[in-house]
Parts: structure tokens; sequence; C-alpha cells
């Protein structure tokens, strides 16, 4: 009767320690909760701070606007160019009191100028004040109700970037109407809501490719699709241009870092669909080769996704709130050098030479991982030394 041999039993493997309840918990809230608070807070506070910049402004344009107002307002100039006036002696009554020993005390005296004014002077109603700048001026309106609100949670009115007063392209004047129709266009909600659905689009295109299968139906279709987005945008691009001049006055399109950004995913597509389209007629000869390899600069088409940043403010904030937080790395770095090797000296000194395992992954305990070791002399089994 065949017998098999006895299994081979292992030793159970230890319950699951209640400590990973905590690292779970640790993960979660440090990973998930307290990175998006932390960033979420620095969003918040970039975004009031551009918009409490924006608002000082214009609090003080129309501070600088109530001013020259009333110094040109010609009750002004009245007050101003009337001489000074002569003092006029004022009346003035004695009060004395009687005590009752029948001497009189000093006297109070009033000045009946000060209490009665003047019959004949004639009276302003609507008073004036002396100063040309109100008190109320100064102080900022809060909004009313129980709590005020951040500035990010009011909804301020964007406004539309004024068009630059220098020639584009050497051709067209800020009066021109082509011009003026173009800069109507670019900032128009429509055309820009337009804009970031074709984007959107367009990433949505570049991840539904087939990489595997170049010539698929499904890629010739979304190939196509590619060279209207390239088009679209290219009249985007140069839409804004004629708009803004393109780089050589203050306020042009190549002033800003977001438009830089556009202006080089565009080229980037414009020369991987010239390249498409030379290699379609020259792949009867040698040029196909050459042509791959200069075809790795479709790779670059990812970046037409970062195009959304420039169109939706909160993206903007948080990438301007990345390039702000860079700046700190340095000493956030430094601090966390420091904190690690403070505590590595601590680990050092107070668990140096207890950290051991077992070769033997049987084992459990340490009371279990004992055992001795054969050494041989020059390989003779029967000369050994037992450690």
């Amino acid at each position: 009767m065949y017998q098999s041999s006895p299994p081979v039993s292992y030793p159970p493997s230890p319950p699951p320690s209640p400590l990973c309840i905590y690292f779970i918990i640790l993960f979660i809230c440090g990973n998930y909760i307290l990175l998006n608070v932390f960033l979420a807070i620095a969003v918040d506070n970039l975004a009031d701070a551009e918009s409490l910049t924006s608002a000082q402004k214009e609090e003080e344009e129309a501070k600088e606007r109530k001013k020259l107002a009333r110094l040109a307002s010609p009750e002004k100039r009245q007050d101003n160019e009337k001489p000074p006036i002569e003092e006029k002696k004022s009346e003035k009554i004695e009060l004395k009191s009687i005590t009752s020993d029948g001497e009189t005390n000093t006297a109070t005296k009033i000045n009946m100028d000060d209490c009665c004014g003047d019959e004949n002077e004639e009276k302003n109603p609507y008073p004036v004040n002396d100063y040309i700048g109100d008190e109320d001026e100064d102080e900022p309106e809060m909004p009313v109700g129980p709590r005020p609100r951040p500035l990010s949670d009011i909804q301020l009115k964007e406004k539309a970037i004024p068009m630059p007063e220098a020639r584009a392209f050497f051709i067209f004047s800020h009066t021109n109407k082509f011009r003026v129709l173009c800069h109507k266009i670019v900032n128009h909600n429509i055309f820009t809501n337009l804009i970031l659905f074709f984007i959107l689009l367009s990433s949505i295109s570049l991840a539904a490719e087939d990489p595997v299968k170049n010539d698929s139906f499904r890629n010739q279709i979304l190939g196509y699709a590619d060279h209207v987005f390239t088009g679209l945008f290219t009249i985007e691009i140069i839409l804004k241009m004629t708009a803004y001049g393109a780089f050589l006055h203050k306020g042009s399109f190549c002033r800003n870092y977001f438009n830089i950004l556009d202006l080089v995913v565009v080229s980037v597509s414009l020369i991987s669909s010239g390249i498409q389209w030379i290699e379609y007629f020259l792949s009867s000869g040698g040029w196909s080769s050459a042509i791959n390899v200069v075809k790795i600069l479709r790779v670059l088409r990812v970046l037409r996704p970062l195009r959304a940043i420039n169109r939706a403010k909160g993206l903007k904030h948080v990438v301007q709130c990345v390039f702000v937080a860079i700046r700190t790395i340095g000493n956030i770095v430094i601090v966390t050098t420091l904190l690690q090797f403070m505590f590595a000296c601590i680990g050092v000194q107070l668990f140096k030479g207890k950290f051991s395992y077992c070769s033997d992954s049987s084992k459990q305990t340490q009371a279990e991982c004992r055992g001795f070791y054969i050494m041989y002399k020059d390989g003779d089994v029967g000369l050994c030394s037992c450690l």
C-alpha cells in the first residue's frame, strides 16, 4: 500500500499586529486629509491676497477721484480763496455768585458768539468737511452680517485685460476695427468656454489613441480630430496676438508665462501635424527613417492639458501656490535634515546592538534561533571544527 510522505509543517504565521490600525489611520489622515487641508489653506490665502490687492487698488483709485472732484468743485474754490476772518470781540457775560457772607466770587465768563453764533450768518444746509479726505474713506467697508466673509467667498467680477496702445505686428493700431473685434472675441465668455471644452476633448483624444496599432481605424479618426483641434488652437493664438501684440511692447501676448506655454504646445502640435503630412508624401523615398526620429516631438502633445491652467482661475492659483512654495523648500529641507539627524542620533544611542534577525525564517523568537555551525578545513569532511 502506497504511503505518502508526511506533510511538511510550517510554523503558524503570527497574528496581525494592532499597530497596523495606527499606520492606516496615520496614512489616511496624513496623506489625504492634512495635506489637502494645508493645500486648500494655501490656495485660499493666495486667492485672498490677490483679491485684496485688486480691491485695495480700486479703493485707492476711488479715493483719488473723490479728492480731485472735491478740489475741482466751485464751493471748495471759494472757501480756499476767502481771506482770513478778522477776530471779533466777543461779548462776555460775567456771572457772579453771591455767597452767604455777601461777598462775590470770581466771575464765570461765557462767550455768546460760541453759544448762539451770528444771526446774520448764512448756514449751509449741506455742510462740507474742512478736510479734503473724509474720515469714512479710511475705514474699509465691512460686509453686513453676523460674521464677515473672506474675500475668496465674494465673487468679484473679472475685468477684461485692456488692449495695449502699441501696434500689433506693426500694422494694427489700437483703434483698428479688426483688432477691436479680436479683443472682444478673445475676452468673451463663450469663446473662453469653447476653448476650454476643446482642450478637454483633445486631452481625451490623446488618452484614447491605440499605441500598438498605429494604422487602426480609431487612430485615423483621432488623427483627423487632432488636426482640427490644432487648427482651432492656432486660430486662438493668432486672435490673441492680434489683440495684444506679439512680444515687443508691455502687455503683449508673450509677456505672460502661461501664454508662452500655450504657444509652445500649439507650436509642437503644428510641427507634429506637418511631420505627418511630410511623411505621407515622402514615405516612398528614404526619408521615412529620418522622419520617424523627429516623430518623438509628438510626445510633447501630452502638455496640451496644461493649457487649461490659463483658463481656470482655481488651477492658476494652485500653480502659483506651488511656485511660491518652491522658494521655501530650501528652508524646509534644512529643518527636515536637522530633525532626522537628531532622531537618528537618539535611535543609535538607545537601540545600538539590539536589532538582529534570524537567518532561519522558520524561527520566530530569539530563544528558538539557536544553532551550531560546522566548518570543514580544506574541504575535508573528516577534519571539522564544530563551533
